[in-house]
């Protein structure tokens, strides 16, 4: 069940959409789209949901989309070199989480015709953020955010875009997680705007997506003001009725011009065993 509105939430949404009004896209000022995927741990299924099965299913949801940039959660390297193989239109940054860059990353793809890497780093979602392969609180395992700093070569605007993935046990964890996070985009070196994508393993309601809605905007919300079936993990059998746990947050250096869940079946399997979710936003001028 979704969470009731406060009036300052409310009053956000209204902004939103008398700045979507004031900022219109102009062939100048182009929109661009964002995608977030937790693409399941390549190593851990067999059959028919086996990573070799679901590359071309992943490969075929990114050509239907176009994507300018993705945040994906669980990936491991050779996930991460087979979709790059299959469309080198993109690069990437990121890293494991495990010592040693190994293990599950969230990567961050973009498309350099449209978006110039400019910096970008990783740090642990623990009491010890920048200690490689921490695990903070009562989390089962590592976590990480990615963050990457770019400029728009349609508008020479620059942008900063984390992504991060917080942890399935812990509660305390993913509370403090999100206030993590928080603390360092508000620590971010330039004032750019703020881009959010990740699965935060908390649904609509609970403490860290509260928290999180406190300072950022949820676009899907923006968009899907009374949508009830908003699930976004689908245990690769296409359920929408659980909870939204994946999200693409931005703040108000941007217009959301869409979103959706994106539910596509191809040959009745799914890529993942989450939906993507996928925005399409502008750089406020």
């Amino acid at each position: 069940m979704r969470s009731t509105m406060s009036i300052a939430v409310i009053a956000v949404f209204l902004l939103l959409a008398s700045i979507q009004a004031a900022f219109p896209q102009t062939e100048s000022n182009p929109s661009f789209k964002v995608m977030t995927l937790n693409i399941r741990n390549g190593t851990l299924d067999s059959d028919q949901n086996r990573w070799e099965n679901r590359l071309p299913l992943v490969v075929e949801i990114l050509e239907r989309y176009e994507p300018e940039i993705i945040g994906w959660q669980e990936m491991l390297d050779f996930q991460r070199g087979a979709i790059l193989d299959e469309i080198p239109e993109y690069e990437s940054y990121g890293r494991g989480r495990d010592r040693g860059d190994v293990g599950e990353g969230c990567f961050i793809f973009y498309r350099p015709g449209r978006l110039e890497f400019q910096e970008g780093g990783t740090f642990w979602l623990s009491e010890t953020p920048d200690d490689r392969g921490s695990i903070g609180w009562d989390a089962a395992v590592s976590r990480i955010c990615t963050w990457v700093r770019f400029r728009d070569l349609e508008t020479d605007r620059m942008f900063y875009f984390y992504n991060a993935h917080f942890d399935n046990e812990g509660i305390i964890a993913r509370l403090e997680s999100a206030k993590l996070v928080l603390e360092r985009i508000e620590a971010r070196t330039y004032p750019y705007p703020v881009i959010l994508t990740g699965d935060f393993n908390s649904g609509e309601g609970s403490e860290p997506i509260l928290l999180l809605d406190d300072s950022l905007v949820d676009t899907f919300d923006i968009v899907h003001t009374e949508d009830e079936d908003a699930g976004t993990y689908n245990g690769f059998a296409g359920a929408v009725n659980g909870e939204k746990i994946d999200y693409i947050y931005a703040d108000s250096g941007f217009d959301v011009i869409d979103s959706e869940v994106i539910r596509d079946a191809i040959d009745g399997r799914y890529p993942s065993d989450h939906f993507p979710v996928l925005a399409e936003i502008l750089i406020r001028p």
